[in-house]
């Protein structure tokens, strides 16, 4: 599998979709950026990594469940509504915010350890929100499966996440940079995370492309 016509397949997808991903993912986005501002604000320092991490065990699974109900719905030619890729992803909730708690930790160890091996397995954790949302794995086995899946595709995946992952980090830093004067406003940083987070869910696009193209490669024929 090549990685440039996933990309390009992604990105047709994600931008003729983009109005339904924003007005679908936006108000959480919105939310997290307001939750952690509040936060901020109350305790009159920035964030810590276990409020950082603990907001994105709240906030996070949401929007990334609600995405990939959206794009399979969408790939099965089943349009469901807002309210009902919502209360798909709350039924679920529990395992989603269990594995991306699992894999937070995993992650940091790796981490702790070098920066290779902390990339290395974030690589093999990839597509275990999939595997929870789409196959309904519970956490640990989802964990187990991905690394399975990635075995053999490390190099495609770590391509399509710097080609997803790298114009959006330059814009980030580009906006959010104080000598722009929007990197010292609070509240521009909580409407700008709205359209930063937005672009990063276009790796979420990029993944699903990938995994259903693994998931149907690995079907026993």
């Amino acid at each position: 599998m090549k990685p440039l016509p996933i990309l390009r397949d992604a990105w047709y997808f994600y931008s003729r979709n983009l109005l339904s991903i924003a007005l679908l993912c936006g108000p959480l986005l919105l939310l997290e950026a307001l939750s952690a501002h509040l936060w901020e604000q109350s305790q009159g320092s920035k964030l810590v990594l276990g409020q950082g991490l603990l907001l994105g065990l709240l906030f996070s699974p949401l929007y990334q469940g609600m995405l990939i109900y959206f794009l399979a719905s969408r790939s099965s030619n089943t349009p469901a509504s807002a309210g009902q890729l919502f209360a798909a992803t709350l039924r679920i909730w529990p395992a989603l915010a269990l594995l991306t708690g699992l894999g937070m930790m995993i992650k940091l160890l790796g981490l702790f350890m070098l920066v290779l091996p902390g990339v290395w397995i974030a690589v093999k954790l990839i597509f275990a929100d999939y595997l929870v949302v789409l196959r309904q794995q519970q956490p640990v086995e989802a964990l187990r499966e991905s690394f399975r899946l990635t075995t053999g595709h490390f190099w495609n995946i770590v391509l399509l996440m710097v080609l997803a992952w790298l114009p959006v980090v330059v814009a980030a830093l580009v906006l959010l940079n104080p000598e722009t004067g929007l990197g010292d406003d609070s509240m521009a940083g909580v409407i700008l995370a709205v359209p930063i987070g937005l672009a990063q869910l276009f790796s979420t696009v990029v993944l699903f492309r990938y995994f259903m193209l693994l998931d149907a490669s690995d079907q026993p024929t």
